[in-house]
């Protein structure tokens, strides 16, 4: 699975959490950006998303 192939999945979970308003992630950059409503979703369970994620594509 190419890097564009996780950067889809990571987008499409982290959107997919309630909270998440937006998200630009970069397997290049081995970063994402998340807009998200603290009082709905932790960082923590952005993390466990992420890692999930990433977990699968490998």
């Amino acid at each position: 699975m190419g890097c564009a192939d996780c950067e889809r999945l990571v987008d499409h979970a982290l959107l997919a959490t309630p909270g998440v308003r937006e998200v630009n992630t970069s397997f290049a950059k081995e970063e994402a950006v998340v807009r998200y409503d603290s009082a709905r979703v932790s960082v923590g369970e952005l993390g466990t998303v992420v890692e999930r994620e990433t977990d699968v594509a490998e």
